[in-house]
């Protein structure tokens, strides 16, 4: 029972792994020809989106990355309530995603033939980090 609950919590760490990887990641990518010989290619990254004039996707974008580091560090308390401070993190964190997302569904729709890799490591550490923290939540120690 004991490698079943690490093999769960390894899930949740990959998971909030993969979502602060996903903000290094290009989010959105994509090439341009000019005079059919030239490619020119451009990515749009997560830090791109952080501005100082729109306070609101910049404080949602940050606490999804600032939630998914802190659930990385929550090993490190010594508390008993980790499996707690493990779900809020990562309940926080998603929902703070979808709120940018629903704030921001014109850029979405405007790039959604070019999403790139950024945007799939922060949803798959997302579902990573549930599959994981749901399983440790159920199992009784």
């Amino acid at each position: 029972m004991k490698f079943k609950n690490n093999y769960f919590s390894f899930f949740y760490e990959l998971g909030m792994i993969l979502s602060c990887c996903g903000f290094v990641f290009p989010v959105f990518k994509n090439s341009m020809t000019i005079l059919d010989k030239t490619v020119v290619f451009y990515s749009i990254r997560i830090f791109d989106f952080l501005t100082k004039d729109d306070l609101l996707r910049t404080s949602l974008l940050l606490l999804v990355l600032i939630c998914s580091i802190a659930g990385l560090t929550v090993n490190l308390l010594k508390t008993s309530e980790k499996k707690i401070l493990k779900f809020a993190f990562i309940i926080v964190s998603i929902l703070s995603g979808i709120i940018f997302y629903l704030i921001t569904t014109d850029i979405f729709r405007q790039y959604r033939e070019h999403f790139y890799m950024g945007l799939y490591c922060i949803i798959a550490g997302w579902i990573f980090s549930m599959i994981g923290i749901l399983n440790i939540m159920v199992t009784k120690k």
